[in-house]
């Protein structure tokens, strides 16, 4: 069902590379793709819908195999590390870099 996205996500992907990284949150995902919970829900095997709520307002981390269904409905836009509030990498290697 989002296989358009993928399409487009694969498109970009070649005239701006720089799109491979890009991420953003469950949330920030859903509400840009205007998809209804529930429909989201069947996408990635959920059966009730409380559970993503519980994972868009961080109260609730996604089990490996949930969150890998995500980010591969997602195309890779939403990522397990957008469920932990990690820096990016380049950021967390700069203040790595800072304090050696």
């Amino acid at each position: 069902m989002l296989c358009w996205l993928n399409l487009a996500k694969n498109f970009l992907d070649i005239i701006y590379p720089q799109w491979l990284n890009i991420s953003m949150t469950l949330k920030e995902f859903i509400n840009q793709q205007k998809i209804a919970l529930e429909s989201f829900c069947k996408e990635i095997g959920l059966g009730a819908s409380t559970s993503i709520y519980r994972y868009i307002r961080g109260e609730r981390i996604p089990a490996p195999d949930v969150m890998r269904r995500i980010y591969v409905v997602t195309g890779g836009s939403v990522q397990p590390n957008d469920f932990y509030d990690l820096p990016p990498l380049d950021q967390v290697e700069e203040e790595e870099g800072k304090t050696t």
